[in-house]
């Protein structure tokens, strides 16, 4: 799992069995919102 940041922006990676998951956050108001999800394969 790999966490950065960028801005507002905070992007996670997880590693999966065929490739990886990457989820990103916003933060609105003082809360992390997911807003985007990636599915990579290998």
């Amino acid at each position: 799992m790999s966490v950065s940041l960028a801005g507002d922006v905070i992007c996670v990676k997880y590693p999966a069995e065929a490739g990886e998951f990457t989820y990103f956050y916003k933060l609105i108001d003082n809360q992390l919102v997911k807003y985007k999800r990636l599915f990579t394969m290998l």
